[in-house]
């Protein structure tokens, strides 16, 4: 099997969509069980979304050099989501090196304080939603369906 950038991309896109969705679940649910456990397992979601989301934001580049010839292809799709993948990997980090410090700075405790899992919270909320603006433009780039503009062909029916 050849593996260039643009499949490793393709391979790994998923993850930080699915793992920051998966970690404000955990938290949410760790907050309504009232389960300092489950706010700690969700601090690790966190941490793994951020560390997963550098070889995605790594490979980014070079799958857009891979599939900016292709067919049906735009730029301007490609930018879009190079500037919302920058934006997001920014942001997930913050995220991630704060899930880090806390469980760091906490290690000793029991129980997280409140204002940590506050701040985690809307943290997770802001990347979430930024992970899946990220995902959507970049499903853009090669499923027309997807597109604003996207028209279905008529249908030939005999």
């Amino acid at each position: 099997m050849n593996l260039n950038s643009a499949h490793i991309h393709l391979l790994l896109n998923h993850f930080p969509i699915i793992g920051s969705l998966v970690g404000l679940l955990l938290l949410a649910a760790a907050l309504f069980r009232k389960s300092d456990e489950l706010k700690r397992v969700s601090v690790v979601a966190f941490i793994f979304t951020a560390l997963i989301t550098v070889p995605v934001y790594l490979t980014g580049e070079p799958a857009a050099h891979i599939v900016e010839k292709l067919p049906g292809v735009r730029e301007a799709l490609i930018a879009q989501h190079d500037n919302a993948a920058t934006i997001s990997f920014i942001v997930v980090g913050i995220l991630g090196v704060a899930a880090l410090w806390g469980l760091w700075r906490y290690r000793m405790s029991e129980v997280l304080p409140n204002w940590f899992v506050m701040a985690l919270l809307v943290m997770s909320i802001l990347v979430n939603g930024l992970m899946m603006w990220t995902g959507k433009l970049g499903g853009q780039i090669r499923h027309t369906e997807v597109r604003i503009d996207f028209a279905a062909p008529a249908s030939s029916q005999k």
